[in-house]
């Protein structure tokens, strides 16, 4: 492969610097306003829990960098970036959310349904939205990991802070 095409599909995954200037104030507040709901629904979900799953390092290190990296490498990455530049539908937007953003965000909802009940997989779908949002604005993976993975971290926190709190 060619340096062009290396480059293309680099942007294609979103492997690419965050265009300067876009929402750092609205990304800002929206990292502040997950951190929270992510703390207030993990402590929700939290009552009745034992500590220990959430005790070791490699937990924490999962959920805050491995399946962040992952998780948004392959559906705002791969699946989102793959329809946007597809174009056609995918780029339609309604109430600012990109059909692409769409697409990738229910398939997100869908895997999440392999190892939790449906009610739980349906509550990825606004954060997985809110991460697709930020991948289409600024054209890179940047945003979206680090929403993830704040969101994930304040959620495990809310549970592990609900279960020494009973």
């Amino acid at each position: 492969m060619d340096s062009s095409g290396l480059r293309e599909f680099l942007s294609t995954l979103g492997v690419v610097r965050p265009r300067q200037g876009l929402f750092e104030g609205w990304l800002l507040w929206l990292l502040g306003v997950g951190c929270l709901a992510g703390l207030w629904i993990g402590w929700l979900s939290g009552d009745g829990m034992v500590a220990a799953p959430y005790a070791g390092p490699w937990f924490w290190l999962s959920v805050m960098v491995y399946y962040p990296i992952l998780e948004e490498l392959l559906f705002r990455g791969a699946l989102q970036g793959s329809l946007w530049r597809w174009g056609c539908w995918s780029r339609h937007e309604w109430l600012r959310i990109s059909g692409a953003n769409l697409i990738a965000s229910l398939a997100f909802v869908c895997v999440h349904l392999l190892h939790q009940a449906p009610a739980w997989a349906l509550a990825v779908l606004a954060p997985s939205l809110a991460f697709g949002y930020f991948r289409d604005r600024s054209r890179s993976i940047l945003y979206p990991i680090m929403m993830h993975a704040i969101w994930n971290g304040s959620f495990f926190l809310g549970r592990v802070l609900s279960v020494n709190a009973s």
